[in-house]
């Protein structure tokens, strides 16, 4: 792994506008998603760094991990469905919502991909 300290040592300046964090934020995500970096690692040198660039991809990582929740969620809801349960016992489950459940019902229904929803 190169140095983290060259890679983004400019991090502070890229931070300082809307454009510049959503790059990071991009940057972030693909790290998280295309390799197996140690995040803690990361982390602590990020804010070292700059403590905003820290918190900035600590916050990344939490969106990317809610994300990759609610989207199980929805696959074992589907799963549910496919096995004829209830909407109510699908939400205890779940916890999505009866609009949520009725709309993957609908997706199913159109042979959607829930991965585009």
């Amino acid at each position: 792994m190169q140095d983290i300290s060259t890679i983004f040592a400019g991090v502070n300046n890229l931070l300082q506008t809307e454009r510049g964090e959503q790059f990071f934020e991009t940057i972030v995500a693909y790290l998280l998603y295309s390799t197996e970096i140690d995040t803690q690692k990361y982390v602590e040198n990020m804010r070292k760094l700059s403590p905003k660039a820290g918190e900035k991809f600590i916050s990344t990582a939490l969106k990317l991990e809610r994300r990759g929740i609610e989207r199980e969620k929805r696959h074992v809801a589907l799963k549910l469905i496919e096995k004829g349960y209830s909407d109510q016992i699908i939400v205890d489950a779940t916890n999505l919502s009866e609009k949520e459940i009725e709309q993957l019902r609908e997706f199913k229904n159109y042979e959607i991909d829930i991965e585009t929803i």
